[in-house]
């Protein structure tokens, strides 16, 4: 029992008693391994127990890998899911991230390839944590009710609130957007992306002060808020090199309250729809 409260929980999805053995050998250090030999099982733990990892083997009988990976991405967020797989084309790949996976393992099984992809997922998993840690999100029209407008919200870190409440004067708000960010989601792997992010965030994060917020979003975006003037930090990250991409840049000067930031970010994003790649756009004039 002590154990259990002090490791991350792990469950695995296999029927195979072979591959949950090799699974706890190489990771029961690490996890407390729960296991399930079905997908009602699966369902039913995820229901009823907290988990902090998932590892789905795509060979099981009697299931639909992707169908199961979408019901465990539905019901849990957050959870990484390091999907077992044989199947390397590019297609079923894609299919397997859009369905809910986090990352891969080959079904050959190599200990070190599981090391690897463990950690690579946790430490993307831990600043996905961080960034869906909210206490509000951005108001838009509700007529706007698609999949890819709810999966287009930003939503705020309870930092930003804390934020917002201890200013004393008009704060400098940026939104920074990679560019063509939907183009490299499709060419390269989920955890590469989500490793890509974290170098970027760790870029703007080198031209901020300490008490400024650099807050990441799921459509390689973020929000950036600083007491500093929103020009000349707008220009100081703009000429920054990013990896892989350029960043287009809107900023403005806003009020520290939730109404105002709301209403900036919403026109600021429609503000990069149609721009060009590394743009940089003030619109303090366009606010009411």
């Amino acid at each position: 029992m002590h154990k259990k409260i002090n490791l991350p929980t792990l469950l695995i999805i296999s029927d195979n008693p072979s591959i949950i053995s090799w699974i706890k050998n190489h990771l029961d250090p690490q996890f407390f391994p729960i296991e399930a030999r079905s997908e009602l099982k699966a369902l039913e733990i995820l229901r009823s127990t907290p988990l902090d990892f998932i590892i789905l083997d795509s060979s099981m009988e009697d299931i639909d890998p992707l169908s199961l990976c979408k019901s465990l991405r539905n019901a849990s967020p957050l959870t990484p899911i390091l999907l077992i797989t044989g199947r390397l084309k590019k297609s079923y790949l894609n299919d397997a991230l859009e369905a809910g996976a986090t990352d891969f393992l080959n079904a050959q099984l190599d200990p070190e390839e599981l090391e690897m992809r463990i950690a690579t997922v946790r430490k993307a998993a831990a600043l996905r944590e961080k960034t869906h840690d909210i206490s509000s999100a951005i108001s838009f029209p509700k007529e706007k009710t698609s999949s890819a407008y709810l999966k287009n919200k930003i939503l705020f870190h309870s930092q930003i609130l804390e934020f917002l409440n201890g200013a004393r004067r008009p704060i400098s708000l940026l939104l920074v957007q990679v560019d063509h960010f939907s183009k490299l989601q499709s060419e390269r792997e989920y955890t590469f992306i989500e490793e890509f992010l974290l170098k970027v965030h760790q870029l703007i994060q080198s031209s901020l002060k300490e008490t400024d917020l650099a807050i990441p979003s799921s459509e390689g975006r973020f929000i950036l808020l600083s007491e500093e003037p929103p020009r000349s930090l707008a220009e100081h990250l703009h000429n920054k090199e990013s990896p892989l991409s350029t960043l287009s840049i809107v900023f403005c000067s806003i009020e520290p309250t939730e109404t105002a930031l709301n209403s900036a970010i919403h026109l600021a994003i429609s503000k990069l729809k149609n721009a060009p790649a590394k743009c940089l756009i003030s619109i303090d004039k366009d606010l009411p």
